[in-house]
């Protein structure tokens, strides 16, 4: 607990204003019990669509599209199917770096931008590339200059771009122009590495971080406000939970006892099923929850 008055930290977005977004069920972990797999809550089309129409019958300003290699609904072909269906609420797609060459991932973001009207934010996700274990420096690398490439896409009239994992020169980015002219989608991004936290500074729009002790996020959004700063930028932030609203507090605690009751990390371990398991933010958050009674 913060026990020092604080310091306002310098944010992109100056008023006072928080964006509520909801989560749906991509990666199929929406059960019933936490660990236990249920069919009938098995992440399919339907029950993903029912998610996110319910989230925008009920105001949320975003929805998380999150993105693995598991049995569930890849995230690019599931947003352009929502497009239409859907007025409001915008999309936070979860794009892995690596999967889809730049210009093309450009292209990709474009379309699904104009069908969705501007209504499209992008998660970069930094992991491993499934069956694939890659170092932690070509995994930044790669990161970074997708993005900038991407950027040269939605802000220049050509691409000319020559780094160590792509090389580009394309003479128009008309085929690539999102809906969006001020410059693109935001780009959301997580991670603690060094190496993740440098390009979220110098590259992303949101840094989205998970549960802490207040001391500990704190930290982080001064840092990361910091390194931000050397590349005279702003970033906003972000905060992941899982909330569990009930009218006392006696029965959102019984409740998430009950969620609880059937987890046996030995049997099931549903945070080694992601490609990013073994991230040092997954790790963290292992470690502080080992000190919570």
């Amino acid at each position: 607990m913060l026990t020092k008055p604080i310091e306002s930290v310098p944010i992109r977005t100056p008023q006072r204003l928080v964006e509520v977004a909801w989560f749906d069920d991509l990666c199929g972990g929406d059960t019933q019990y936490l660990g236990v797999i249920d069919e009938e809550r098995r992440s399919n089309y339907a029950h993903c669509r029912d998610i996110m129409l319910i989230a925008e019958q009920m105001g949320f300003g975003n929805i998380l599209l999150p993105t693995s290699y598991l049995v569930g609904q890849e995230v690019i072909p599931f947003a352009g199917a929502m497009g239409p269906q859907t007025s409001t609420i915008n999309m936070l797609t979860a794009l892995r770096t690596g999967e889809i060459f730049p210009t093309m991932l450009a292209r990709h973001i474009a379309t699904l931008d104009h069908i969705l009207k501007g209504r499209l934010t992008i998660n970069i996700i930094n992991s491993n590339l499934p069956g694939v274990e890659e170092s932690p420096e070509l995994r930044y690398k790669r990161c970074a200059e997708t993005i900038d490439i991407l950027k040269q896409a939605w802000t220049q009239e050509s691409i000319d771009f020559a780094g160590e994992v792509y090389q580009v020169k394309l003479n128009s980015t008309a085929p690539v122009k999102p809906y969006q002219q001020n410059g693109g989608p935001l780009l959301y991004f997580g991670g603690i590495s060094d190496g993740s936290k440098e390009v979220c500074a110098k590259y992303c729009d949101v840094f989205l971080m998970w549960p802490e002790p207040e001391e500990s996020i704190y930290a982080t959004m001064q840092e990361m406000s910091a390194r931000a700063a050397k590349y005279n930028r702003y970033i906003d932030f972000g905060l992941r939970v899982h909330v569990i609203v009930r009218s006392t507090e006696e029965k959102a605690r019984a409740y998430a006892q009950k969620i609880m009751s059937k987890f046996d990390p030995q049997r099931f371990n549903l945070k080694e099923r992601t490609q990013d398991y073994k991230s040092l933010g997954v790790i963290r958050q292992d470690e502080f929850l080992c000190k919570i009674d």
